[in-house]
C-alpha cells in the first residue's frame, strides 16, 4: 500500500503528497486523524516512498500520536525535514532522533513536550535548525 494513496475511509492518517506516484514523493503532509499504534501497519506503507525528503504529522484528535515513530524516520534515508505539530509527546526520551545524520531540519512546536531527556539528539552532524516553540518544556535532562 502507498501511504500518498490511501483510500480507506477509517484510516487512522492521510497523506497528501506531491507525487502519488510509487518512489516518486519527496513532500508529503500527513494528517493523523485517530489514534496510531506504534505496531499499526500503516507506518510500513511508507516503505513505498523511500525518497521522501520532508515530511510533517499534523495531529488533528487529542492522544492520537503520543510517540515519535523513530524507526521510520530511520527508514527514509532521503529525510532531511520532519515536522510534527499538536501531537501529544510529553518528552523525547533518549536517543528518539539519534543517528538521523541526514536531518537538516526538526519542527517539534506545540508538541506538549515537557521533559528533553539526554542524547535525544545525538549525532544529527547536519541538523542546523530545531523549533521546540509553544511546548511546556520544563526539564532538560543534560547529563547521566
Amino acid at each position: 500500500m502507498n501511504i500518498c494513496d490511501v483510500q480507506a475511509q477509517q484510516a487512522p492518517m492521510y497523506c497528501y503528497c506531491n507525487n502519488n506516484g510509487l518512489q516518486n514523493a519527496t513532500n508529503a503532509n500527513c494528517w493523523v486523524m485517530s489514534k496510531l499504534e506504534r505496531d499499526d501497519p500503516m507506518w510500513g506503507y511508507f516503505t513505498l516512498q523511500i525518497h521522501l525528503k520532508e515530511l510533517t504529522f499534523t495531529v488533528r484528535q487529542i492522544d492520537s500520536l503520543d510517540y515519535v515513530p523513530s524507526q521510520l524516520l530511520h527508514q527514509l534515508k532521503n529525510l532531511h525535514t520532519v515536522i510534527f505539530q499538536y501531537a501529544k509527546f510529553h518528552e523525547i526520551v533518549e536517543h528518539t532522533f539519534s543517528n538521523l545524520v541526514g536531518i537538516v531540519k526538526i519542527n517539534l512546536n506545540r508538541n506538549m513536550i515537557v521533559t528533553l531527556h539526554k542524547n535525544a539528539f545525538e549525532n544529527m552532524r547536519n541538523l542546523t535548525d530545531i523549533n521546540l516553540d509553544e511546548n511546556r518544556i520544563s526539564e532538560i535532562n543534560r547529563y547521566g
